[in-house]
C-alpha cells in the first residue's frame, strides 16, 4: 500500500511539473496555476484502489529570489513576478489493515522554466 501510495504522490508531483506556460492562460496548465490543491489535471481528494481509499492533497510554497546572491524568500519583490521556484508537499493518506491513519510526503521543487523555450534549443 505504501508503494502505491509512492506512485501516487510521484504521479501529481509530474503532474505539477507538466505545465505548458510561465503564466496563466486560458485553455492551457501554467506554473502560475500551480497552488496549493490546484494545479494540473490530477485532483486533490479521495481516490480507490483495490480496496484501499487514499487521500491525496498538496501544497504549494512561492518562492523568490531578490537579489542575485540572496537566500530565497516567500515574499514576492516589487512588480509581483512570477515566483522563480515553488516548494511543493504531496501528501497521500489511507489507512492500514489495522486501520491505523498512515501518511506519505513527499517535497519536491518546481522551477520557474519557460517550456517554450525548452522546446527551440532542442528542435
Amino acid at each position: 500500500t505504501r508503494n502505491v501510495a509512492a506512485e501516487m504522490a510521484a504521479a501529481k508531483i509530474e503532474d505539477l511539473r507538466s505545465y505548458a506556460r510561465l503564466e496563466s492562460e486560458l485553455g492551457f496548465f501554467a506554473y502560475e496555476d500551480i497552488g496549493s490543491n490546484t494545479g494540473g489535471s490530477l485532483g486533490n481528494g479521495t481516490i480507490t484502489v483495490g480496496n484501499t481509499l487514499f487521500t491525496r492533497s498538496w501544497t504549494a510554497t512561492n518562492y523568490y529570489y531578490t537579489t542575485a546572491l540572496s537566500a530565497p524568500t516567500t515574499t514576492a519583490p516589487a512588480g509581483s513576478p512570477l515566483p522563480d521556484f515553488k516548494s511543493v508537499t504531496v501528501t497521500i493518506g489511507w489507512q492500514d489493515s489495522s486501520g491505523n491513519a498512515q501518511l506519505l510526503n513527499v517535497s519536491t521543487h518546481i522551477a520557474a522554466d519557460d517550456p517554450g523555450l525548452a522546446a527551440r534549443i532542442y528542435n
